[in-house]
């Protein structure tokens, strides 16, 4: 079901006319400016426990088949009633980074897992803006534009709907962070041309190895047994190479 999965993930009915997409990002020019985010973020937190709590009934449910389906998350569904605890704070992304490498962050990590998306969580339906937040580090450099941040921003300037993460997210929505994106087909050549060329290529995915739903995952590199992927739900997933048969089926755009 929408919500047995991350909830929210999928693609508005008007994208899905197209069968291959992909998004690449560009070197930018400015940093965005988090300051009112992040004061607005660690200053209501309380607001946000609130929504949450308006939904808990769904959020619990949703939680129980994340754990049963993703064994990594039992820690961060184990801690959901202390949400509380993380909600609010500050969030210090430096030694989660290394300079020169696409950084993983995990959609349910407890920093800014429990904060509301939508009527979820990004720890349930926050993989779009995740995949965001590592791309936007990755050529920024720039530490404040966390998923938290980045769910914030997704909500705010409209790049989310009841079907989850706009897609025009990828296209229109990065030019205010300094990317940009594009669409590309689904094929094994261009997906390692732009890869070449320094992007990153956001996917959307079928039901199979990384969802029973809907999912964003990033490719940032590729090499003679596969693609590389950074998961934002599953370390397991951004451990080994994907080869092209493997993945190709289960990209529902790019």
């Amino acid at each position: 079901s929408f919500w047995q999965d991350y909830g929210g993930e999928i693609l508005p009915t008007v994208n899905h006319l197209y069968y291959q997409l992909t998004a690449r990002y560009d070197l930018p020019v400015s940093k965005y400016d988090f300051a009112a985010l992040q004061e607005e973020n660690e200053t209501t937190f309380a607001e946000s426990l609130s929504s949450v709590d308006a939904d808990a009934e769904n959020i619990t449910e949703a939680l129980s088949e994340l754990v049963k389906n993703n064994a990594e998350a039992a820690d961060f569904v184990a801690d959901y009633p202390n949400r509380q605890n993380y909600l609010g704070q500050s969030i210090d992304l430096t030694h989660d980074v290394i300079i020169g490498q696409v950084p993983l962050f995990l959609q349910w990590d407890k920093r800014w897992g429990y904060v509301s998306f939508g009527d979820s969580i990004i720890g349930l339906s926050g993989c779009g803006p995740t995949c965001l937040s590592m791309a936007y580090v990755y050529f920024t450099r720039d530490l404040n534009g966390t998923p938290r941040e980045m769910a914030s921003y997704c909500e705010k300037n409209g790049y989310y709907t009841e079907s989850g993460t706009s897609w025009s997210l990828w296209t229109d929505g990065l030019s205010a962070l300094g990317l940009s994106g594009e669409e590309l087909s689904l094929s094994e050549n261009s997906m390692k041309k732009a890869l070449d060329q320094g992007k990153l290529i956001v996917c959307s995915m079928r039901p199979g190895d990384f969802t029973t739903s809907g999912h964003y995952i990033l490719l940032f590199d590729y090499d003679d047994t596969g693609f590389c992927v950074k998961d934002p739900n599953r370390v397991s997933n951004s451990s080994h190479t994907w080869d092209y048969v493997t993945l190709s089926p289960q990209i529902k755009n790019l």
